[in-house]
């Protein structure tokens, strides 16, 4: 029997910030396979079953049905630096565009502001 599968939910680690990373990152380490999967993949497969309500157990069942019968691939988790890396690309990139945001609202404003 293959070993423990986790299943995690990609928009919790974007909606609640960094908290499931490490989680993530343990199971990489300690050699279990690790899926990510959408969300919404899942509802719409508990839809497609009729299955309209949402109970833990409900969602607890609906996941084990779904990497059982879907098999989502697993995926190598990034290394922290290249993930340290994506970061900072992703923060100078927000940084870029809100300066281009305030150079944008300076050439508007009137003389008085500037």
């Amino acid at each position: 029997m293959e070993r423990l599968l986790r299943i995690v939910f990609t928009s919790f680690v974007l909606l609640l910030g960094r908290i499931c990373v490490p989680t993530l990152e343990r199971g990489n380490e300690d050699g279990l396979p690790v899926v990510v999967v959408q969300p919404i993949h899942v509802r719409q497969f508990a839809k497609a079953q009729g299955i309209l309500a949402k109970t833990d157990k409900l969602d607890a069942r609906v996941i084990a049905e779904f990497g059982a019968i879907m098999k989502p691939p697993i995926r190598q988790i990034q290394t922290k630096k290249i993930q340290y890396f994506k970061d900072l690309l992703a923060r100078r990139r927000q940084l870029m565009e809100a300066r281009t945001q305030e150079l944008n609202r300076l050439d508007k404003a009137d003389k008085a502001i500037q």
